[in-house]
């Protein structure tokens, strides 16, 4: 019995202290290469295009690590974006030096990215879990704002005439 409950204290709290552990260390060592490339962009005396992206490239990482942090999975749509900037970033820099093949195939990769996140949306609105699925998936509302990063203050409740008459009774 008692190895019962090690096990599960275990699969509790020891793989919730793996997990920050391990969102700690992405969340610091993106840190490192965001002041890193501050240090290049000093020392450069300017800032590129190629700069910014990468910048974008660690905002989206750290953003993704927030939403892990909140809700305990990454949603889908963030690593995607992170590569449609990094195929982008990486077009911008190089165009010079690459075939027209390697240019398609690279475009044709962001394209195809860019179709499934549009997918993917398509399926969040049209075909929405349903109440009663399985308890690990979130419900249709919890996915848009984590997949949008589009987190909005709550509103509260307005105190109408009515309630003060009945809190007086």
């Amino acid at each position: 019995m008692k190895v019962i409950k090690i096990n599960e204290y275990i699969n509790n709290h020891g793989m919730k202290l793996i997990e920050k552990t391990l969102l700690t260390i992405i969340v610091i060592a993106t840190l490192t290469a965001i002041w890193q490339e501050i240090a290049v962009i000093i020392e450069a005396g300017r800032a590129t295009l190629g700069d910014l992206l990468l910048f974008f490239i660690y905002l989206e990482i750290i953003s993704m690590a927030a939403a892990y942090n909140k809700s305990g999975r990454v949603p889908v749509r963030v690593p995607i974006y992170i590569a449609i900037v990094a195929i982008s970033r990486v077009l911008i820099l190089d165009m010079k030096e690459m075939s027209e093949i390697r240019i398609a195939t690279l475009s044709i990769s962001a394209f195809v990215l860019a179709g499934t996140v549009v997918i993917i949306r398509w399926g969040q609105i049209r075909l929405p879990y349903a109440a009663d699925s399985t308890a690990s998936r979130n419900k249709h509302n919890e996915d848009e704002e984590l997949d949008d990063m589009h987190f909005e203050p709550e509103v509260p409740a307005k105190k109408t005439k009515h309630s003060k008459k009945h809190r007086a009774k």
